[in-house]
Parts: C-alpha cells; sequence; structure tokens
C-alpha cells in the first residue's frame, strides 16, 4: 500500500482501491459504499 501511495503521490493520480477490509479502506481519504452496484453510503476520512 504504501508504495502505491508513493506512485500516487510522484505521478500526481488517483488510487482507486477495491477492498472488503475495512482496516485498509480507512488508509484512503474517501470511502463509498456500495450494496449491488448502488452507492449507499460516501464518507471522507
Amino acid at each position: 500500500l504504501s508504495i502505491l501511495s508513493s506512485l500516487r503521490a510522484e505521478q500526481g493520480g488517483t488510487l482507486i482501491m477495491i477492498t472488503h477490509d475495512s482496516n485498509l479502506a480507512h488508509h484512503c481519504q474517501r470511502i463509498i459504499h456500495l450494496k449491488d452496484g448502488q452507492v449507499v453510503m460516501e464518507e471522507s476520512v
């Protein structure tokens, strides 16, 4: 995860992570929760 974050910072891009692990998700700036393909909640971390 740190390698991907470093590359994102160097390149100035966006990293999209898809996970079922809430501990990993909380390393992100924004979390979007989906259920059956629909957005059910968004949160900023």
